[in-house]
């Protein structure tokens, strides 16, 4: 089965916007493209999927996504799900028969992570969810045509279970430290930058001013 990996990206100017107490608008759009040239390498790297796909409205994510070897699809609308449900109906034109969605801000990201995915996703209905360490939703494998709708946004994961329920589907839940931790609030980031983690995951350690430039060589 074709299996697309899609990842949603806002703009750069507009990301990360929580980290705002913490990171300059310059050093969240490095951060943003740091992460999601990561996601993008492990995707690579797993062998799992047809294509990767990369939603956004920047014109800059188009041209990172292609330099990262992933398909840039210009956003249409304005919101999470609608950009999701936009990318699912492309990937289902294509010929797609599953995809997963993961966002581009999770750090800890394993090629084990995505294996695991993966994995749950061939079995049963094809439906693997993966929680936030908030509440949300930071990965969702279902097979196409989608018949669940899109919930991300607050509480997502008790949104996108009882979805699941609704529609007579039996989700697989893929419960992991590393795919839990997002970059998403400041505590989070003070969290990461104080970590070991910030080495191994492939970044270079983090500086005095809180930057963290991004080494393609890593």
């Amino acid at each position: 089965m074709s299996r697309w990996l899609l990842t949603p990206v806002k703009p750069l100017v507009e990301a990360k916007s929580r980290l705002s107490p913490l990171l300059t608008a310059e050093e969240r759009g490095d951060l943003t493209r740091c992460l999601l040239e990561r996601t993008l390498l492990l995707a690579q790297q797993s062998a799992l999927f047809t294509r990767l796909l990369v939603i956004s409205r920047d014109p800059h994510v188009w041209e990172i996504a292609q330099a990262a070897g992933a398909s840039p699809l210009p956003e249409a609308g304005q919101t999470l799900n609608g950009a999701l449900l936009q990318g699912a109906s492309y990937a289902c034109q294509q010929g797609a028969g599953s995809i997963l969605i993961l966002p581009a801000d999770l750090p800890l990201l394993t090629l084990q992570d995505l294996a695991a995915l993966c994995a749950l996703g061939d079995t049963g209905d094809g439906l693997a969810i993966g929680p936030a360490q908030d509440g949300g939703t930071n990965a969702l494998h279902l097979r196409l045509p989608a018949a669940l709708p899109f919930c991300f946004g607050e509480d997502s994961f008790a949104h996108h279970m009882a979805a699941a329920h609704a529609a007579g589907l039996t989700p697989q839940i893929y419960d992991s430290v590393t795919l839990r931790f997002d970059l998403d609030q400041p505590h989070h980031w003070l969290a990461w930058a104080a970590s070991p983690a910030a080495l191994t995951a492939g970044f270079p350690a983090l500086q005095e001013a809180a930057r963290l430039p991004c080494s393609r060589g890593d």
